[in-house]
């Protein structure tokens, strides 16, 4: 995808069928003028890169995800008012 000068570009990269999107990202030739706004699944079955570009000449980008076979189908929607859980745990050094 191109990404036009001063704007940036959205892109929506599925996951084949059976799999479940459990990562992804974008990359570009060019990193002094674009960089990433935004990275998340968007419905479990695809991943989607929102990136910007503040220079003065269009970026090619390219974005991907990671799929993977998940026990229980896709990840469950938080439902209103409920909070992310974030587990930290001490990993030996």
């Amino acid at each position: 995808v191109m990404s036009d000068p001063h704007m940036g570009a959205v892109m929506d990269v599925p996951c084949p069928a059976g799999l479940t999107a459990i990562g992804g990202g974008a990359e570009t030739p060019h990193t002094l003028n674009s960089f990433m706004l935004d990275s998340h699944p968007t419905n479990g079955k695809s991943w989607e890169v929102t990136m910007g570009n503040g220079g003065d000449v269009a970026e090619q980008l390219t974005a991907w995800a990671v799929g993977a076979k998940v026990d229980g189908g896709r990840p469950k929607a938080a439902t209103a008012g409920e909070r992310p859980t974030i587990r930290r745990f001490a990993l030996p050094r």
